[in-house]
């Protein structure tokens, strides 16, 4: 994603508890589908709730959005709310892979 401006700095957008309750399901990958049954709402919402946070974060592509949940480290705090100093969290599905 070189060549891509993520927002940082001190003036980043102000996102609702419902936008913020995407922000999870984005890091992993999920669709849009799957964040409405996630999340119990409708497929519209979610999308909504996917094209706020994009405009919020002056980008224009999902892919961007998840590049700076990632680069945030998809870490929250007890809020639900980006905290890029939070510890990582470990992930319950690693993979690993065996060479033989």
């Amino acid at each position: 994603m070189s060549g891509i401006k993520l927002p940082t700095g001190p003036r980043l957008p102000v996102f609702t508890p419902n936008q913020q309750a995407i922000f999870p399901h984005l890091c992993v990958g999920k669709t849009d589908p799957e964040i409405a049954t996630a999340l119990g709402i409708t497929l519209n919402a979610a999308r909504e709730r996917v094209r706020k946070v994009t405009e919020k974060l002056e980008l224009r592509y999902r892919a961007d959005v998840i590049a700076w949940l990632r680069q945030k480290e998809c870490a929250h705090d007890k809020t639900n709310s980006i905290s890029p100093s939070a510890p990582r969290k470990a992930t319950q599905n690693k993979t690993t892979i065996q060479t033989t």
